[in-house]
């Protein structure tokens, strides 16, 4: 799975938001990420992981580049 979150986020230079249903996943993956971007091309976010609070994801997703989803206005509190 990371190596298809690397190749994705290397295609939309970075601009990617991925979803996880499992904490295990979502951590393995994000250390994974981190290993293999040492260039720090990234800003690699995980909430739960090293700060990765909402309001992190929130500073780093400005409303206007976001796509309007249910999703935002669920878990970012976007209308």
């Amino acid at each position: 799975m990371a190596d298809f979150i690397y190749h994705a986020a290397s295609v939309t230079d970075g601009r990617v938001l991925i979803l996880f249903t499992s904490f295990d996943m979502l951590a393995d993956t994000y250390h994974m990420l981190r290993e293999w971007d040492e260039m720090n091309s990234f800003t690699i976010i995980a909430q739960g992981i090293h700060s990765g609070s909402k309001s992190k994801l929130l500073k780093n997703v400005p409303a206007e580049q976001a796509h309007h989803s249910a999703w935002d206005e669920r878990f970012l509190g976007r209308n």
